[in-house]
Order: structure tokens, then C-alpha cells, then sequence
């Protein structure tokens, strides 16, 4: 450019001979031409392009613009670019970071981005008669800038449309940066983001999880567990919902090993988990009646299938007791005739008064209807509770046997 400058005719522009210009001029010249950064000058009224060889790309397929105002050289950025020129001019230095400019590359026009700055130049008298714009082109910057925000977009409609849950946390504390719909669903759909664990998940906090999180923080080692179970209290004073989950805390390090961070991902198998043990119970209860049918399928004596059935029943509720009883012809007592008891557990065999276990028993039993209680202390009066206390009974299930039209607990 200092070649093309030297040989260029001047004398056909507003600046006039080269061997003309001024002192400011040519110093601005020299050194912009001696400047490995992309610098064009642009002088006197008309903003007269002067520029070097950094420059050049920044020009693109345009028409050669040294010689030329601003104005025609980037003609089609003009209303773009005066009111920024028209600043610098009256003395101000502007700038601009990713400026997106019109200009024609490989035939075809394109948007480019450049940061800039506009520096008045000012004559030994402090008038101003040009500006120097330094410039860099950041247009690949840009581009990658987009891209990493389009491919970020991508990943978090991915992110939040994911069926499984998904959390990262940050530093020793734990700060929740974000969570998807999922793991907002999972615990109660509460405001977690921008809290710590402790602070957004008591409910973990309390059942281990944070100390959990603890140890992979410090170990840097991953973690992960199936049908782990989680009870979820969303506030106080909310009902809690029994979850069951599998899931990983994977740690999160920088360059140097170390952890940053703990990534957090799973799946809600509370259905899975429900479905699977009902059917371990299923299969359980298939075994029981197999066992029970074979144990008694050969026996002959009512006493012998009674003793077995207790037992086996017993054992397979994992009750303290059971026993089969004959009512009383009159139906106001029965007698216990055999038992099962667990270790631990006293018999229950002899006879006892029916109205003495209170009025619900009297009620069903005669009826043939089963009577169930889960807690005599608290379904039933004191002194009907009592008789099942003296006997070391909290809890009873009684089904009747009808037979002829009498009841047989």
C-alpha cells in the first residue's frame, strides 16, 4: 500500500499533490502504514479513504476504495456508518464491538462483523481533520459465537424435552444451575434454581443425598443407584409422595482434575418399582398356595391341616399369631382350639367370651362378617381394648366360616 499511496494521483482528489499535504497528514500516513493492525485513514471534509495493507481484506471483492470518500466506498452501510463518523469528526472517539456490515466475498453479498473504533485526528492547531478506524474483522467469531448459541438452544430444548430428569450443580455448595421440567416435576415443582441443595431440598437434604454429593465432591468419583427411594416433601406441612428413582451424580471436572461441578441425571421407576413388587408379591403369594396345597393335599385329619395352615399362614404374614377357633353353640363365646406363635409370642389357645372383645366383634362375627382392627387402642373403647391387650393382641384380622347357616370364626 505505502507503493500504491506514493503512486496514486492524489491531485485528482479533495487531498490534492501528495507533495502537498500537511505535516498532520503525512505523520498519520507513515504511521498507520507502519501499524500491523487493519487501519484506514479517512480525511478532511469529505472522509478521503487512506489505508494499509491490514485493510485490504476488510474490502472484500469491493472496488479499489483509496482515493475515495467513505460514502461511496461503503455506500450501501452509508446510513449506517455517518452518524458514527459524524460523531468522531466533531471530536468524540466512538467504537463498536461486532458491527455487521454489507459487503460482497466470493462473488456473493454476505454480512461480515467487525470491531472498530473511530479516533479523530486533529492538526497543530487542535482542529479536527480526520479519523483513523481501526479495525478487526470478527466475523468468524461471530459465526462460532451463533453456532455455539444455536447448538446450545438445540441442546437445551433437548435438555428440557428429555424424559429422564436431569440437574447441574455447581461448587462445594452445590448451587442448582438449572433443571429440566422433569426433575421440577420429580420434586414437587418448587423454585430450586440459583439455591443450594440445602436450601431448595430439605427433604433430600434429610434422607442423605447432600451428604452424598459431599463425598463425590471430594473423591471425584461417580455414583449411581437403581430404585433408590426418595421421599418427597415439596414445603412443610405437604403430603409426602413415596418416588423411586435410578439415577447417576457424575462429577464434573476442569482441565486439571479437578471438580467443578455434579451432574445430575435419572429416571422417575416409582411405577416400575410398584409394578415389580407387586409382582414379587404375586409370585410370593403363587409360592404360598403352592407350599400350603402340597403341605395339606395329603393329609386327612381337620386337626393336622388346621396346625399346618396356621403355621405356614403365620409365617407367610409374618403375624404373631394365628389360630383357628369353634364359636359356642349360643354363639356368645368360642374356643381358641390350636395356634401358631411366633417366637416371642405367647399362645392364644382357650376359651374366651365374645361379648367381652366388644361390641364390633359381637357384631360381625354373628353376622359372618369379617372383623378387621389395625389398632384396638385406637378404634376401640378401653375396656373392649383391654381384653385384646391381655392377650397380647394389637392388631387382628378374624374371617368367619358359615356353614348351615352359623357362623365359624
Amino acid at each position: 500500500m505505502a507503493d500504491q499511496i506514493r503512486s496514486f494521483a492524489w491531485n485528482e482528489t479533495p487531498l490534492g499533490p501528495i507533495e502537498q499535504w500537511g505535516a498532520a497528514l503525512k505523520i498519520t500516513v507513515d504511521a498507520m502504514l507502519s501499524n500491523t493492525f487493519p487501519q484506514c485513514l479517512f480525511w478532511g471534509r469529505d472522509l478521503i479513504a487512506v489505508y494499509n495493507d491490514g485493510y485490504l481484506p476488510m474490502l472484500g471483492n469491493k472496488e479499489e476504495a483509496l482515493g475515495k470518500p467513505l460514502r461511496v466506498s461503503w455506500s450501501e452501510n452509508w446510513e449506517e456508518l455517518k452518524p458514527i463518523a459524524d460523531k468522531a469528526m466533531s471530536g468524540e472517539a466512538v467504537s463498536y464491538r461486532d458491527f455487521p456490515l454489507q459487503t460482497t466475498r466470493n462473488g456473493q453479498p454476505e454480512t461480515a462483523y467487525f470491531t472498530f473504533c473511530y479516533s479523530p485526528i486533529r492538526d497543530d492547531t487542535g482542529v479536527v481533520v480526520g479519523m483513523i478506524d481501526t479495525v478487526i474483522e470478527t466475523t468468524e467469531a461471530v459465526d462460532g459465537r451463533q453456532r455455539l448459541l444455536s447448538e446450545t438452544e438445540r441442546y437445551r430444548q433437548m435438555f428440557a424435552n428429555a424424559p429422564g430428569f436431569m440437574m447441574m450443580l455447581s461448587g462445594p455448595e452445590h448451587i442448582i444451575q438449572f433443571s429440566n421440567p422433569a426433575y421440577l416435576n420429580l420434586v414437587g415443582t418448587r423454585d430450586v434454581v440459583g439455591k443450594t441443595v440445602r436450601e431448595a431440598l430439605p427433604d433430600a437434604v434429610e434422607q442423605g443425598y447432600l451428604d452424598l454429593l459431599d463425598t463425590i465432591w471430594r473423591t471425584g468419583e461417580p455414583y449411581s443407584a437403581v430404585a433408590a427411594h426418595y421421599a418427597v416433601q415439596a414445603a412443610p406441612g405437604d403430603p409426602i409422595t413415596d418416588c423411586y428413582v435410578d439415577f447417576v451424580y457424575q462429577p464434573v471436572k476442569d482441565n486439571s482434575g479437578n471438580v467443578t461441578g455434579i451432574f445430575v441425571s435419572g429416571v422417575d421407576v416409582t411405577e416400575r418399582t410398584a409394578a415389580d413388587r407387586a409382582l414379587r408379591q404375586s409370585e410370593a403369594r403363587l409360592r404360598f398356595l403352592d407350599d400350603l396345597a402340597r403341605e395339606t393335599g395329603w393329609r386327612r385329619e381337620a386337626d393336622g391341616i388346621l396346625s399346618i395352615t396356621t403355621k405356614l399362614v403365620g409365617e407367610y404374614l409374618q403375624i404373631s399369631n394365628c389360630a383357628y377357633a369353634d364359636m359356642d353353640e349360643d354363639e356368645d363365646g368360642f374356643t381358641i382350639r390350636g395356634d401358631w406363635s411366633a417366637a416371642g409370642s405367647p399362645s392364644i389357645v382357650g376359651h374366651y367370651s365374645l361379648a367381652a372383645f366388644g361390641k364390633l366383634a359381637v357384631w360381625n362375627l354373628s353376622r359372618g362378617l369379617p372383623l378387621v382392627i389395625n389398632d384396638n387402642l385406637v378404634e376401640l373403647a378401653p375396656e373392649e381394648a383391654k381384653t385384646f391387650q391381655d392377650i397380647g393382641i394389637a392388631a387382628t384380622i378374624c374371617m368367619p366360616l358359615i356353614r348351615e347357616g352359623s357362623s365359624r370364626p
